[in-house]
């Protein structure tokens, strides 16, 4: 079973509540020891995509809604809780 936990991603390691000083610059999240506190490749924290355009013109019917599009953003939505 794996589960999310939405924070704000944080601009460097300083920022981000798995960083602790307790045992030296250290990463919770990874159980890893941080030799600086600028975001290391390893970091298990992953960014949310960017939301997908909804609308582009077709040339043969105009104005249309991509059905997909509106499908990914609103799982978006529901992982970081903007629903209606």
């Amino acid at each position: 079973m794996k589960a999310i936990l939405v924070i704000d991603m944080p601009e460097t390691c300083y920022y981000c509540p798995c960083y602790t000083t307790e045992y030296g610059d250290f990463c919770q999240a990874s159980n890893k020891e941080l030799k600086s506190t600028e975001i290391p490749a390893w970091c298990p924290l992953r960014p949310l995509p960017e939301r997908k355009e909804v609308h582009y013109t077709d040339s043969l019917f105009g104005e249309v809604e991509n059905l997909t599009n509106i499908g990914y953003n609103k799982c978006l939505d529901e992982i970081i809780g903007e629903t209606e």
